[in-house]
């Protein structure tokens, strides 16, 4: 990491086959509608299956790790998502190196489809150059909201919590997302044909990996979706927010990283609706959450943040 320079830049190409968004639902747990049923995609306005955002996301962090060779350095990343990735779409991340200061190096990452149009905005990465403490703290609130009209979310929810929720992880279901995150089959059985081409050697090869700073396989940083993501779908399913859910896409995602994710690992998730507000015909709902280890050690911060349309 000490030869990072600012100006440093990296790119990353990442096909959206008809398949993508069933082998990312198989390994990340979403099978929201929208992104498996062409036909429910139509009704939503969407013109048919759209990709998760937050495999969007897992791209634009494996473009970053492409650059720095260890995955287990990232320690955030902030994205809007501006606008749906289809099937065939065809996504370039072209990222930028824009400071290294404080033990952290960022960059900025556009993402655009090939018609030149941004499928994220405001896209930015961290990583470590040497040792930094993950931030740990209590899940906060977030901006104070408008007042309520009467209309929207009843801001009186802000604060209601979720959890705790566990989830251990394991080796397969690791290498499983990996798989299908880097462009692969979620599978080692008949369908399966071993990790796809580029996808970086900790997160499946478990001579690689041991042989690494981090002594055993890691999972992608952008795994913590597999879990941490329960309190917002928690939150987004509650009855008494009287949510749709076929008008509901994912707005903004923030991560901050602590601890990598090894194999037998357990982990515990706390969430808590920490803003609500709505704009012209738009409602926003945003949940902030934590996720410690074992050891009582932060490995993942959230603020996730969802839009209603009207």
């Amino acid at each position: 990491m000490s030869a990072r320079q600012i100006g440093d830049t990296f790119t990353l190409v990442r096909t959206c086959d008809r398949y993508r968004p069933l082998y990312y639902a198989a390994a990340s747990g979403d099978f929201n509608p929208i992104h498996i049923d062409p036909k429910v995609g139509e009704e939503a306005g969407l013109g048919g299956t759209i990709l998760q955002g937050l495999c969007t996301l897992g791209w634009a962090v494996d473009a970053f790790v492409h650059y720095l060779k260890d995955p287990g350095a990232v320690r955030g990343i902030q994205v809007r998502f501006s606008r749906p990735v289809a099937i065939d779409d065809v996504v370039t991340y072209s990222g930028k190196v824009t400071a290294i200061e404080g033990g952290l190096v960022t960059a900025e990452i556009e993402a655009t489809n090939q018609r030149g149009e941004a499928v994220l905005k405001g896209a930015e990465v961290t990583a470590s150059i040497g040792t930094v403490t993950p931030r740990s703290s209590d899940t906060e609130p977030g901006k104070p909201p408008r007042e309520w009209k009467g209309t929207g979310i009843n801001p009186a929810v802000i604060g209601r919590k979720y959890g705790p929720f566990v989830y251990e992880a394991g080796l397969e279901k690791m290498r499983e997302f990996a798989f299908a995150v880097g462009g692969g089959v979620p599978s080692t059985g008949f369908s399966g044909k071993g990790a796809p081409e580029g996808l970086h050697a900790w997160y499946h090869d478990e001579k690689a990996a041991k042989d690494s700073p981090h002594g055993a396989i890691i999972a992608m940083p952008n795994f913590c979706v597999a879990w941490a993501i329960t309190p917002f779908a928690k939150a987004c399913m509650d009855p008494e927010l009287k949510l749709n859910i076929l008008r509901l896409v994912h707005g903004e995602q923030k991560f901050e990283f602590g601890e990598v994710v090894r194999s037998g690992d357990r982990l515990t998730t706390n969430g808590a609706i920490t803003n609500v507000e709505s704009k012209r015909s738009l409602d926003f709902l945003e949940v902030t959450t934590e996720t410690h280890n074992q050891h009582g050690k932060l490995v993942v911060r959230g603020v996730w943040t969802a839009i209603i349309r009207g």
